[in-house]
């Protein structure tokens, strides 16, 4: 047997097993797409994860968020398809608020959304969505009073009342 000689040197010291890789959470995954300005890719990413766990709240809400985006940048170039848009942002937002009635970002995510719809519909659908506007910011308002976005919505409801 010898002592540091070329036996030594054949056997190499025990290494730990590589850690495992876990998977990005749909979260991050939609955080990225997010901060890339991939939106379209984002919501259809969250949409299909939807459809196997309809009761991800989180999920939801940042659905309801990409639409938003989505259809705020839509609203520019291609009307129809904004109001389409809007219109998802509004279904994924009410769906969150359902699975979490106190969570601020989706009610604001809604209540953005039906506002911005508003503003691209003639006069019936303006009406209509003014009141859902006004109803919405003022729930929001019950959970925080000082929640600028319901402000600014109920700012905005009234300038375009007061406009007529």
């Amino acid at each position: 047997m010898t002592v540091g000689g070329a036996g030594a040197a054949a056997q190499a010291p025990p290494t730990a097993p590589p850690l495992a890789q876990s998977a990005p959470s749909v979260t991050d995954v939609a955080d990225s797409l997010f901060a890339e300005g991939r939106h379209e890719e984002a919501l259809q990413y969250l949409e299909e994860h939807l459809k196997s766990q309809p009761t991800d709240y989180v999920a939801e809400r940042l659905a309801a968020r990409e639409a938003l985006v989505l259809a705020i940048a839509q609203s520019a170039t291609d009307t129809k398809l904004a109001k389409e848009t809007f219109r998802r942002a509004i279904a994924h937002g009410k769906r969150a608020t359902a699975l979490d009635s106190l969570d601020e970002d989706s009610r604001y995510f809604t209540l953005a959304a039906e506002g911005r719809l508003a503003l691209l519909g003639g006069s019936m659908e303006r009406a209509h969505a003014a009141v859902e506007v006004d109803k919405a910011a003022r729930g929001l308002l019950a959970l925080d009073s000082l929640h600028a976005g319901a402000h600014n919505a109920l700012g905005r409801l009234y300038f375009e009342i007061a406009r007529l």
